[in-house]
């Protein structure tokens, strides 16, 4: 008789114990199925569920920059070129500027292609009198608008005095008696000259509020200095390189009769915005992958210790099925060692019928483990679940690695039984 039909009649006489071991096998194979595909479904989910936080984060950390951004740009401008004849003394005390320089300086700037300072505003300043309305103290302020620095782009801080228009600091608009206060579109009077008032400031508790603000052009006509300016107001870049030392001296070398101030409260306070802009989103984005590197580590650690845990256990099930197997066919395995089937056939003919149950066993555990994780898993992962279990090395390993660790499984208890001298086992059975 054939070893194939030796094998097929054990499988027909014995089918219970045939069903058994295929079904332990088809439940160790569903089982690491179903939880290596929905680990890895999980995984994929995880990456895309951290993918788009990252990029909603860097979403939200960008509009947090831009805001940080505007807090340091409201601190307006920290940097104020003078004229080298300027006594820095006179102007800490008074606050007032008495020395000029021509109005060319900011071209001079402006094409210099000088990158640590931005948004450059000549202006010019000088105590007044607004006789129109009783000889009041003014401030009268020129400014033509910011002139945009060669790498520029950036929008202005300060928006430009149309000629004919003026803007208000907020005590010369909102005094008490109701003739003197002034709105948006109003026409007013200075020194017989009318405006259409542009803009009315809010309070800002400094100089501000009693300055009166003209184009640059027409300041310099009342004041008579066509053609010069006061000073150069500026925005200290924050970048490499932008140190206060640094900006003085690349300054003084354009425009050698010039001296810079830097107001450093402002400097201080915008770096350190923008810097705390800086350190959130890359505390945040650290944070971010920290969580995904967490999460594929907890995966992997849980699923190093209970897969290897569950193959061992169905290696010794299966073992135990085998050894219980050889038992109860001793007598059989005698007698055709008495007609001559070698140890090796012996081999076969057991390894054989565990070699079907790991095939058969296999090929059942894949079908339900794709169904359980197809179970656990949402509507919307299914396209990566199909993917997975339909992966060759998926099908393949499900049938032969389970056909080969049920071989494995059953050597000893074949070696056992091959090795084993038939007069001693007929005369043990009977």
């Amino acid at each position: 008789m054939s070893l194939t039909r030796l094998i097929y009649r054990e499988i027909l006489h014995r089918k219970f114990a045939f069903l058994i071991g295929v079904l332990s096998v088809a439940a160790v194979v569903a089982v690491v199925v179903a939880m290596t595909s929905v680990m890895e479904v999980y995984q994929l989910r995880t990456d895309s569920y951290l993918e788009e936080q990252l990029v909603e984060t860097e979403m939200v950390m960008a509009e947090n920059e831009d805001t940080y951004r505007k807090i340091g740009k409201m601190l307006s401008f920290n940097l104020l070129v003078l004229s080298a004849d300027q006594d820095l003394n006179e102007y800490l005390n008074t606050g007032y500027i008495t020395e000029d320089m021509p109005i060319e300086y900011v071209d001079s700037l402006k094409y210099s292609g000088i990158n640590t300072i931005q948004h450059l505003l000549p202006t010019i300043e000088r105590s007044a009198v607004w006789p129109e309305r009783g000889d009041m103290s003014v401030v009268l302020a020129g400014s033509s608008g910011e002139v945009t620095e060669s790498h520029g782009g950036r929008l202005p801080l300060m928006q430009p005095v149309a000629p004919g228009t003026v803007v208000l600091g907020y005590r010369l608009w909102s005094q008490s008696d109701s003739e003197s206060q002034v709105e948006v579109g109003d026409v007013i009077t200075f020194q017989g000259e009318e405006y259409e008032v542009s803009a009315c400031n809010s309070e800002r508790g400094s100089r501000d509020d009693v300055t009166l603000w003209l184009d640059l052009g027409e300041a310099q006509g009342f004041v008579g200095a066509e053609g010069r300016i006061d000073a150069i107001l500026a925005l200290k870049c924050h970048c490499v390189g932008s140190d206060i030392p640094n900006i003085r001296r690349e300054v003084e070398e354009i425009l050698p009769d010039t001296q810079v101030i830097a107001f450093v409260d402002r400097v201080e306070t915008r770096a350190a915005a923008r810097d705390t802009a800086t350190d959130l989103t890359v505390s945040t984005m650290d944070s971010r992958s920290a969580e995904n590197e967490e999460l594929t580590k907890s995966l992997a650690d849980f699923s190093a210790w209970f897969l290897p845990l569950l193959i061992v256990g169905a290696c010794v099930w299966i073992g135990l099925l085998a050894l219980l197997n050889v038992q109860q066919r001793t007598g059989e395995i005698g007698i055709l060692r008495a007609i001559g089937f070698r140890s090796g056939k012996i081999h076969l003919l057991i390894l054989g019928r565990l070699f079907l149950i790991g095939i058969i066993g296999g090929l059942i555990g894949y079908a339900l483990g794709a169904g359980l994780a197809s179970h656990w898993c949402a509507e919307g992962e299914t396209v990566w679940l199909t993917e997975i279990v339909l992966r060759p090395s998926v099908i393949l390993g499900s049938c032969l690695g389970a056909a080969v660790l049920a071989v494995i499984a059953g050597m000893p208890p074949s070696v056992l039984a091959a090795n084993r001298d038939p007069a001693d086992v007929l005369r043990f059975d009977s």
